[in-house]
């Protein structure tokens, strides 16, 4: 359709980018498809009513890829209108990513709430996410050191008290 050397209407330029990124999408061109779905849901021709799940594809493609800003701005607005525990996990999961600790607790606290409140439990991993590093306090770094067997009780003791904190 686009080798025609005819003048496309935006009708026209809206399905070319709806069948080039399903066609990315069936062969797992996921950052091509990603590009040509997301002109489709900025077309005014994409219905009202398909932008949702459009949103939602958008966000998982951008998962996958591991494009955690792309996630947290798509997932972000999908949430405001589609209160989603699978999206949230996402969102979640990219506030985490990217070391945003407290917002990766009001995400996840929300999760938690949404699937304890439905017929769903949580899954362990998102009582871990939300109990592992979803504080603002500074990661923990853990040095080996190597103790000698000359080494002294007292210089043990001392070593293993430095590394502990």
């Amino acid at each position: 359709a686009e080798a025609v050397p005819v003048e496309k209407s935006i009708w026209d330029q809206y399905w070319i980018h709806e069948f080039r990124g399903r066609a990315y999408l069936n062969q797992e061109k996921y950052a091509e498809s990603a590009k040509e779905l997301e002109m489709g849901l900025a077309s005014p021709c994409m219905d009202a009513a398909d932008k949702p799940s459009r949103t939602k594809m958008l966000l998982q493609i951008a998962y996958r890829l591991k494009e955690s800003p792309k996630v947290i701005e798509l997932g972000t607005k999908y949430l405001e209108a589609n209160p989603d525990p699978e999206i949230g996990t996402l969102v979640g999961n990219a506030y985490y990513a990217v070391d945003d600790f407290p917002n990766t607790r009001k995400v996840m606290t929300e999760v938690v709430a949404k699937q304890e409140a439905g017929s769903k439990p949580p899954e362990e991993l998102t009582y871990r996410i939300l109990q592992g590093r979803s504080t603002s306090c500074p990661r923990k770094v853990v040095f080996v050191v190597p103790v000698t067997s000359s080494a002294t009780d007292s210089s043990r003791r001392s070593i293993r008290s430095i590394v502990s904190r």
